[in-house]
């Protein structure tokens, strides 16, 4: 087995979820903070899976930003996607984009 550390990403102390930053494979434990997690099924590059245990209804916290609500408990370790996760409803704007316009005035001159 490779060393864990170097196969996850977990960028603030408030995270619950860690991302897989190379595959880990069914079976496999990946320690976080010095804790040892069990990881049941096979994650490929850049999925998630919960670093601790998480419970139903809590906000799920990816690089500080929450994304999203548990549909379900999701034991530490088990993959954390579209089929345990709901996209929080608001609309986050992106770094990359501009505020929009705001509208033009009426031209009062015509």
């Amino acid at each position: 087995m490779a060393d864990s550390e170097s196969r996850i990403l977990q960028l603030a102390p408030g995270d619950n979820v860690a991302v897989a930053i190379r595959e880990i494979e069914a079976g496999d434990v990946v320690k976080i903070h010095g804790r040892e997690i069990p990881v049941p099924q096979t994650l490929q590059v850049g999925h998630k899976f919960a670093a601790r245990r998480i419970e139903a209804g809590e906000a799920i916290v990816k690089y500080g930003t929450a994304i999203g609500r548990a549909l379900v408990d999701i034991t530490a370790g088990e993959h954390v996607h579209a089929h345990n996760v709901a996209a929080d409803d608001k609309p986050k704007a992106r770094r990359d984009e501009a505020a929009p316009e705001p509208p033009a005035e009426p031209d009062d001159a015509a």
